[in-house]
């Protein structure tokens, strides 16, 4: 495996296993359909079930999708932003779902925000709009969302302490917080919190745990309304995951992320890592 070694917050925007994503998509060697494009882990109904195909894990990702919103109060009049948004699936979805409905899509990665833009258009009565955005300090106004998502996204972020002060600006007192992340179990050893870089994720901060994040996030003026454990929901994702990885990166760093991957999968299996949905209410 490639060693990580610290960034600083300016590097933040490395994110070399997309750039392999994204050259999958322009050869056509992903279907271009918005509920395969989601670009976090999926939900599933049976995790036994090992007789997959591509089909299984769109709705499965599709699934998560929705219990975050659902964890996050979405319904119709809101204002929300969805930080870290990829190429705009998760949007896609609520516009399909939910009407009259006002959406924002923040992403610091322009390539992905043009095909979000190309390819996300409001149904009668939404709004849909996208701007390219460091995730702790948004050109957005004080107090303007009631409900913010971040789904498998946070991570990337330069600051956990600085993206809940910036999630808790934008957001409306009563507003709610809706994110789908790995944590480290409460029995694992403290985690670093200082940004790295790994030649495959690029930027990235560790997993921490539970506690620590509701730490956090109650001194940046939350506190924790919801919290649902789908690990071993989400295990069946990590095949598919492999594969897009082997394809897209150049060797040798394909078969560096297919071992990280294998690994991420051991540590969920016994209990190191847990894949959380949780949701905060703005105090």
């Amino acid at each position: 495996m490639a060693p990580s070694s610290p960034v600083t917050p300016e590097t933040s925007v490395d994110l070399p296993y997309w750039d392999g994503y994204l050259r999958q998509l322009e050869a056509d060697e992903v279907p271009y359909d918005y509920q395969v494009l989601h670009s976090h882990v999926g939900c599933w109904d049976d995790p036994t079930w090992s007789n997959r195909v591509p089909n299984d894990y769109a709705k499965a990702a599709e699934r998560m999708c929705q219990l975050v919103c659902t964890a996050g109060g979405v319904e119709a009049n809101q204002r929300l932003l969805d930080v870290g948004c990829g190429l705009g699936t998760v949007l896609a979805s609520i516009n399909a779902r939910v009407s009259p409905i006002d959406l924002v899509g923040v992403n610091i990665d322009d390539r992905q925000l043009d095909i979000a833009r190309g390819g996300v258009k409001p149904r009668e009565g939404n709004t849909v709009a996208f701007i390219a955005s460091d995730a702790c300090d948004m050109p957005l106004d004080d107090g303007s969302f009631d409900v913010l998502l971040a789904l498998e996204c946070t991570f990337h972020f330069p600051s956990r302490e600085g993206f809940l002060r910036e999630t808790r600006r934008v957001l409306k007192p009563g507003g709610r917080f809706a994110l789908c992340e790995h944590f480290a179990d409460e029995a694992t050893v403290p985690h670093s919190e200082v940004p790295r870089r790994s030649a495959i994720w690029g930027s990235f901060i560790e997993p921490c745990k539970i506690s620590r994040y509701d730490q956090l996030a109650a001194a940046a003026g939350f506190r924790r309304v919801f919290e649902q454990d789908v690990t071993r929901q989400t295990i069946p994702t990590y095949p598919g995951i492999r594969k897009l990885l082997r394809r897209g990166l150049p060797f040798p760093r394909n078969w560096q992320a297919v071992a990280m991957l294998w690994f991420t999968e051991f540590l969920m299996r016994r209990g190191s890592l847990r894949y959380m949905i949780l949701a905060y209410e703005a105090v």
